[in-house]
Parts: structure tokens; C-alpha cells; sequence
């Protein structure tokens, strides 16, 4: 297949980046024309001019340059179908309505909730918030739920109605990946049909051997309000092991100033190192407090034959089976997440049960090849009405 790849990378590097490049270099290892189109917003606000130009392009959430340039890759490319990813702040669903028109078949991952909520996280000041979901999505506006700006909700508002109305993601979307039920089951919720919306899991290509002995927990993620590090690193008890923090973010200074002796600050690591981070601890704890929309590092927990303790809440708890391969408690309990955490730490035994059973569920479900296989499926899925159709 010729398959093109369009994306809108982000400031600050993060795991739909990750996804898009592992997908990439998965579907090029299997003998597919991978042809990417990235749009990055760290050339895009770069200097004054670009900014401006930036500005006014995308001020009215339809941004019909980068329209223009979608259909000519896809031209020029000659592509089959495109998977397209983020779509804001400069795509907008002017890329999607260009393809649609060029009758390209597009497969669409709902990596966030951007396309049903200002906010594209489903939460407000840091707690569920499903407001929005009902069609009032004016609140959203009022807010100032995008990027906590009045003025950037009312152009995502005005981009949602403008592709509503040209029935971009009810007739020009062929297939959307959802990447956990809770993520289908909320677009259907606001009225996507059910019948386009496939459930597809990220996958991760880690591939380590069980380690010969475990120690301590491992947290691994953004410090920052509603990641949950600082409450857990609040609540971790004196007298329990080591909890080793991995990750930066804009509540570091506060969350190393309430820390305890026996919790440890590896700043950023790079993949390798959080890797081998997750084959050297007994438990690694999600400690999000939000609605994620899947559990990407769980699942390369998993990989390294690690259990996991979570909240059971969003994406996370689709990926954790509750007593097999990790623990998940009451929603927002920290000192519940703490007191499961310790309770794996202190059975070597129960770290180890749980940990191959992470590992063959990793096999099963979060494997390259899994990722492959069901990826390959949902684009034979998409192009088949337009073979169809051609015959």
C-alpha cells in the first residue's frame, strides 16, 4: 500500500509523537510506501512572521492553505489511503475535507478528545468535566478550555461547526481508531457513528528479558496538576522503598520540595533509560488522575514484565486487569494507590505472577506484530469501499 501519514507534531515532544513514528518505521519494516507529511508548531511559531502568518490562517479554525498543500502530497504521492493523527493548531479539519474531496480514503487515531472538546482532555481545572459532550460546546468557549484562551476556544468552536457542516467526519473520515473503549464509547456519546469507530491499542516494540530481581516503585510521566506525581509523592510512606520519579514538568520544584529520603528524581530520560528504569523496579504506579485516553506506558511496563497500579478510571483501565497483571483502585485515592503499590512491593512472588502476566497480555494485544496485524485490517477495511466502488 502507498500510505501517507499526517500530522501535526507538537512543542513539547509527547506519546502521539512516539506513536506516529513507531507506526511509521512499523508499517516501512513490513515493505508499505510510507510517505509522512509533519507540520511541525515549533517551525510554525518560530519567529514573528511565521506567527503571524500562523495566526491568520488558522484564526478561523479552517486552515485552507494547508489544505491545498495536503492535496498536492497526496497527489504527488499517489496515495492509497492517509492516516491522519493531530490536526491542530495548523492542520485543522481543512487537511481531512481535502482528501475527502480528492476521494483519498482516511483513517483518523483519536489521540485525545480534541474533536468533542475544547480542552481535548475531557477534564476541567484538573477533574472530569463532560459538559460539552451534550452539543453545548459554547461552554468550552466561555471557559477558555483551548489552551486556556477565549479567543483560540472560539476559533476550535468555529472549526468544529464549520466541519460539522461540511460533514468532514460524518462522510469524509472512513475509519476512526479509537485507542481504548472509553475513548469509541465518549465520541459515540457525542455522535459519531458507532459503526466507523474501531477500538485499536498503541503498541510498543520494547523487548526486554524478565530481570533476575526487582526493587522499588517507578513512576514515569509529566510533573505536572492532574498527573497525580505530587500527591503520590505526598503520600509515600517513610518507611516504604524506594519510589524512583521519572520526568520533568512545571510542578518539579514543588513536588522535590515535599518529597521524603526514599524517593529519587531521575529528571528526563531518554527511552532507553526509562526502560531500563522499568526492568529494575518491583511496580510501576499511574498515578493520573485523568480521564487518560489509553495507558501507554503501563503497556511498556508490561513489556518489561512490570505489574501496574492505576486509578480505574479512562483509557489506563482498559490496558490493567484488575488482580492479574497490576492493581487498579477507586478513582482519586491516593493513599489506596499507595497502600496497592506496597502491597506488590512487599510479595516478590505476586510481582512476579502479575509480571509474566503483564508480558503475555503485552504479546497478545501490544506487540508489534499485533500492532501490524491490526492496523494492516483497518486499512483493508477502509479501502474496500473505494475498490468496490472502482470495480
Amino acid at each position: 500500500m502507498r500510505i501517507g501519514i499526517l500530522h501535526n507534531a507538537y512543542r513539547y515532544r509527547g506519546g502521539e509523537d512516539r506513536v506516529v513514528e513507531a507506526e511509521t518505521d512499523l508499517l516501512r519494516n513490513a515493505g508499505h510506501h510510507v510517505s509522512q507529511m509533519i507540520i511541525d508548531n515549533r517551525d510554525a511559531f518560530a519567529s514573528l512572521g511565521p506567527t503571524l502568518a500562523s495566526m491568520s490562517r488558522t484564526v478561523s479554525g479552517w486552515n485552507r492553505h494547508a489544505g491545498t498543500d495536503i492535496a498536492l502530497w497526496a497527489r504527488r504521492e499517489q496515495l492509497d489511503l492517509v492516516h491522519v493523527h493531530n490536526i491542530f493548531p495548523m492542520i485543522t479539519p481543512a487537511g481531512p475535507a481535502a482528501l475527502a474531496a480528492l476521494r483519498v480514503p482516511v483513517v483518523m487515531t483519536l489521540h485525545n478528545f480534541r474533536l468533542i472538546c475544547a480542552g481535548g482532555t475531557l477534564t476541567r481545572n484538573g477533574v472530569p468535566c463532560r459538559e460539552c459532550i451534550g452539543g453545548g460546546t459554547w461552554r468550552g468557549v466561555v471557559r477558555g478550555c483551548y489552551r486556556g484562551s477565549r479567543a483560540q476556544s472560539a476559533s476550535w468552536e468555529l472549526s468544529r461547526r464549520r466541519a460539522n457542516a461540511g460533514r468532514v467526519w460524518a462522510d469524509g473520515v472512513s475509519r476512526f481508531i479509537a485507542p481504548s473503549p472509553h475513548v469509541r464509547d465518549a465520541h459515540v456519546e457525542a455522535g459519531f457513528d458507532a459503526g466507523r469507530m474501531v477500538v485499536r491499542p498503541h503498541f510498543t516494540d520494547l523487548d526486554t528479558a524478565p530481570a533476575r530481581s526487582r526493587a522499588g516503585a517507578l513512576v514515569v510521566g509529566r510533573i505536572q496538576r492532574g498527573k497525580g506525581v505530587i500527591d503520590l509523592v505526598r503520600a509515600w510512606p517513610a518507611s516504604a522503598p524506594v519510589l524512583t520519579v521519572v520526568g520533568t514538568g512545571p510542578d518539579e520544584a514543588e513536588t522535590r520540595a515535599t518529597a521524603g529520603g526514599n524517593v529519587r528524581f531521575t529528571g528526563h530520560l531518554t527511552r532507553e533509560g526509562v526502560a531500563r528504569e522499568m526492568t529494575t523496579a518491583g511496580v510501576l504506579i499511574s498515578a493520573s488522575t485523568l480521564p487518560e485516553t489509553f495507558g501507554l506506558t503501563p503497556v511498556e511496563a508490561a513489556a518489561c514484565w512490570l505489574p501496574t497500579v492505576a486509578f480505574a478510571s479512562g483509557g489506563i483501565a482498559n490496558v490493567i486487569e484488575d488482580r492479574i497483571t497490576g492493581r487498579l483502585v477507586d478513582p482519586g485515592n491516593t493513599n489506596e494507590l499507595v497502600q496497592a503499590a506496597v502491597h506488590v512491593l512487599a510479595s516478590p512472588h505476586l510481582q512476579r505472577c502479575m509480571g509474566e502476566a503483564a508480558r503475555a497480555r503485552y504479546e497478545r494485544l501490544y506487540s508489534p506484530a499485533a500492532g501490524l496485524d491490526s492496523l494492516e485490517r483497518i486499512y483493508r477495511s477502509a479501502l474496500a469501499p473505494t475498490k468496490e466502488g472502482a470495480a
